[in-house]
């Protein structure tokens, strides 16, 4: 059998703890959104698990609003509520993270930028910055 998940999405909530034996553990949602022609746009959110150390030095970077693409195994939780109900839960277990620039890393970028061609021209005054440079709109 194949168990492979692909999901591309932005970052929901994210959690970081430990399992009972100490392994750290980031849970984290995606928000996956499907594009249709004659309706709204539908968002489903999944639910995601990276273990070990990779959780812990992925964490700062998995953050609300980031968009991020995960493969990993799917893997389904069962449980009773104390009611009596059957309840379970569909999650991804990750094996694998990209992460994608989005606006918060355009922007970063802008602003670094910015703080370069003010550094620059405080520096040397008589210079300047080309703006074809400055948008970074190199054409190779």
């Amino acid at each position: 059998m194949i168990n492979v998940a692909f999901v591309v999405g932005n970052v929901g909530n994210a959690e970081s703890r430990a399992t009972a034996n100490g392994t750290p553990v980031l849970n984290f949602s995606l928000a996956v959104e499907e594009y249709r022609k004659d309706a709204e746009n539908y968002v489903t959110w999944i639910s995601c698990a990276l273990f070990g150390t990779r959780a812990e030095s992925l964490a700062p970077y998995i953050t609300k609003g980031r968009k991020l693409a995960v493969q990993g195994r799917l893997h389904e939780a069962r449980w009773n509520t104390p009611e009596g109900e059957k309840r379970s839960k569909l999650t991804i277990t990750v094996d694998e993270v990209a992460f994608f620039a989005g606006e918060t890393a355009n922007k970063e970028r802008q602003e670094a930028r910015q703080a370069v061609a003010a550094t620059v021209a405080s520096a040397y005054p008589q210079a300047q910055v080309s703006e074809a440079y400055a948008q970074d709109d190199i054409p190779f």
